[in-house]
């Protein structure tokens, strides 16, 4: 058996695409688990909430402590260093539809060449809601 990254790598390049591998840190150490997430793995499993939250309370501590920090800091002299620009839609594409007569018409009698009922020169539909 590997290293937590090494053994991370080897199982994640065998599963099939659309599977997630769950890192379970039951009876594991944080160090472990903060070795897990330094080498990729984002999604882990905990059967008992008491000690998930004893696991990572002092790391959800220590964002939240960064977040408040952040706050104090005054950056309303400090300029943006991005910014919106209001368009018109006219500059996005002309507001002019393309007409081409001859593909409206074949689409259009393919369409009534294979509705399955018609009186005329009506198709009909029947109710949605009976």
């Amino acid at each position: 058996m590997g290293t937590i990254a090494e053994n991370i790598r080897s199982i994640s390049g065998n599963l099939p695409q659309g599977v997630n591998l769950v890192a379970v840190s039951k009876t594991k150490p944080v160090s472990a688990i903060e070795e897990a997430y330094a080498a990729g793995q984002r999604i882990f499993g905990e059967n008992r909430v008491t000690e998930l939250v004893e696991k990572y309370e002092s790391e959800l501590n220590s964002i939240l402590n960064h977040v408040s920090e952040l706050l104090k800091v005054d950056t309303s002299n400090i300029e943006a260093m991005s910014g919106i620009r209001t368009i018109s839609i006219d500059e996005l594409r002309p507001d002019e539809p393309e007409h081409n007569q001859a593909l409206y018409e074949n689409i259009r009698s393919r369409i009534i060449a294979n509705f399955p009922e018609k009186e005329g020169d009506f198709l009909v539909i029947s109710g949605i809601f009976q």
